[in-house]
């Protein structure tokens, strides 16, 4: 027990002072790494230019110089590279073809792996090396310092002397930011926010790729970007696709002078170029409606749905809060309204009256079908009559139906509100008891068959109108003491006028059929022919009444005392 013991501590006092290593033969020995780094360029990328320079930094300031040595190519100087405030630089020239280059100290190796290609179409490039641009060589002298704040201890190459750094003199960039918008980088000479002077593994030499770039200064655009739907161009190539990184006549750097150009470079324009066109579309303006780079709404609409055209379409917004709305506007605008342009006024997806059959497809077969047209119906003119939105009447009329079918029949409108007595249906604002607004097969629209003529043998259907309200056997006997007032004692007078077998009066020979100054509607004048009217006046008495017209002498009737005709 005691000999185990002392082994065990003999074997941990080994381990502590190193003699022995606690690693099992299976694990790996850790390579150590060497106390510097390479910088520029890096390792595994091709280029076309000869002259590089190898530049990096030392972790040890013990070490005062580096060695280099090259498979493949040459190097311009000495071999041994002496440290400055802690980096070191060699220029080499490179043969075509695959270089490898060591830089060493006594610490340690570090190997770097370059492929020269001889024109840009090469293909004998190694498959996983990647390509790395370099400013083209210029006779500008520069130093460390020129860029690197190098006055603090320990030295921090982060550390940037940006006012010194610009690349806009009189040798290099002279024109650059001088146009009207310029980006702030571009405008304070601070290039090496974007760019990297000794070289990348991204186009221009600039120091990150794509979106990554824009958004280490642009952060309120990262959580813009987290939105729902993001501007496709945006995710696939980043931001330069619109903007000019440096500078632009245009504002925000856009590369077009206008949004709508600027959309159009990748969307059609051919909505523009309608006959109807949106106004925002008309004037170039995509960004009224839509966010250039994200949106919690489809299509990057500013706001969702109809709230978006209702930023400027208010009075839009206020007929559909009337007590009388449309479905598909409470739905959609765009069921109804292109929002780029259309061929058809206001913007409509089809011809007005085919937008409507489109679910009202009784009402298509009813006009289609019409024998008598109504005027409006037939030229497709819906919204003659119709409010598209909201109304503040029945069947989203625009105004009450009498209103409206007088803002047409202004001889009617003018006799109505000229008299004294209305018939039922006009005073209770309803035209379609007799008329059926989009088309009929009875003469004047009528909801039932009426004859124009002024003589009618007695059918009952000649009379079927009238009859929907009033008593159909008005006429049908000659005495009677209850189906009508308009009798000489029990002798039915419109029997008299009415039942006869050629030369039956049509009840508008007496009474006019929308209003009239005198009693029981009774006419002041008749049509008769083509040349004359003669006239009729008519008094109410308590029992009866007295008839002085063109077609008899003047007649009483009285339904108490009958009167006695010669």
């Amino acid at each position: 027990m005691k000999v185990t013991f002392s082994i065990v501590v003999v074997l941990m006092l080994m381990i502590v002072v190193g003699i022995v290593s606690p690693q099992t033969q299976s694990e790996p020995v850790a390579k150590r790494r060497p106390p510097f780094e390479i910088l520029f360029p890096k390792d595994k990328t091709y280029l076309t230019q000869r002259t590089i320079e190898i530049i990096g930094i030392a972790d040890d300031d013990t070490i005062q110089q580096f060695s280099i040595r090259i498979a493949g190519s040459e190097l311009v100087g000495d071999e041994a590279i002496p440290i400055v405030k802690g980096a070191f630089k060699a220029t080499v020239d490179l043969q075509v073809g695959l270089n490898e280059i060591f830089v060493s100290s006594e610490n340690g190796e570090a190997k770097l792996s370059i492929f020269l290609a001889a024109d840009e179409n090469a293909t004998d490039i190694p498959g996983d090396f990647r390509e790395y641009y370099l400013h083209i060589p210029t006779d500008q002298k520069t130093v460390c310092t020129d860029c690197h704040k190098l006055d603090t201890t320990p030295i921090n190459y982060q550390r940037m002397n940006v006012m010194g750094s610009t690349c806009q003199t009189d040798a290099c960039h002279e024109g650059m930011g001088k146009d009207k918008y310029v980006h702030g980088p571009v405008g304070g000479g601070v290039c090496i926010s974007c760019h990297n002077p000794h070289g990348s593994v991204e186009k221009h030499s600039v120091s990150r790729s794509g979106l990554p770039l824009c958004l280490v200064c642009h952060e309120d655009k990262e959580y813009e970007l987290k939105q729902q739907h993001v501007h496709g161009i945006i995710t696939s190539d980043g931001c330069m696709d619109c903007h000019d990184p440096h500078e632009s006549p245009n504002e925000f750097q856009l590369v077009s002078d206008t949004t709508s150009g600027l959309c159009y470079g990748c969307h059609s324009d051919a909505k523009s170029k309608m006959q109807h066109v949106h106004g925002p579309v008309a004037d170039g303006d995509c960004n009224v409606c839509h966010n250039p780079h994200a949106s919690p709404n489809e299509f990057m609409l500013m706001e969702s749905g109809d709230d978006l055209c209702f930023l400027c379409h208010e009075i839009v917004q206020e007929e559909m809060n009337r007590p009388n709305s449309h479905p598909p506007v409470e739905e959609a605008c765009s069921n109804c309204h292109d929002a780029h342009g259309s061929p058809n006024e206001k913007m409509l997806n089809k011809v007005e009256n085919m937008l409507c059959f489109g679910c009202h497809e009784e009402t298509q077969q009813h006009v289609e079908t019409a024998v008598v047209k109504h005027e409006p119906v037939e030229a497709g003119k819906c919204m003659d009559c119709h409010m598209p939105h909201g109304s503040d009447h029945a069947k989203l009329l625009q105004t009450t139906a009498k209103q409206l079918c007088f803002s047409c029949h202004k001889d009617i409108g003018k006799a109505v509100a000229e008299s004294k007595y209305r018939h039922g249906p006009v005073q209770e604002d309803d035209c379609y008891a007799c008329h059926i607004p989009h088309g009929s097969a009875s003469p004047r629209v009528l909801t039932k068959f009426f004859p124009l003529e002024f003589y009618n043998p007695y059918k009952e259907e000649n009379y079927a109108l009238c009859f929907e309200c009033h008593n159909e056997n008005i006429a049908l006997d000659e005495s009677t003491t209850t189906l009508t007032d308009f009798r000489n004692g029990n002798q039915n007078l419109h029997y008299l006028h009415v039942h006869k077998a050629k030369k039956g009066r049509s009840c508008k020979a007496c009474h006019e059929v929308h209003a009239s100054n005198q009693a029981r509607h009774i006419r002041t004048e008749v049509p008769y022919g083509k040349m004359w009217s003669y006239p009729i006046k008519y008094t109410e008495t308590e029992g009866g009444g007295t008839c002085i017209v063109g077609c008899h002498k003047p007649k009483d009737y009285d339904r108490i005392e009958p009167v006695v005709y010669e």
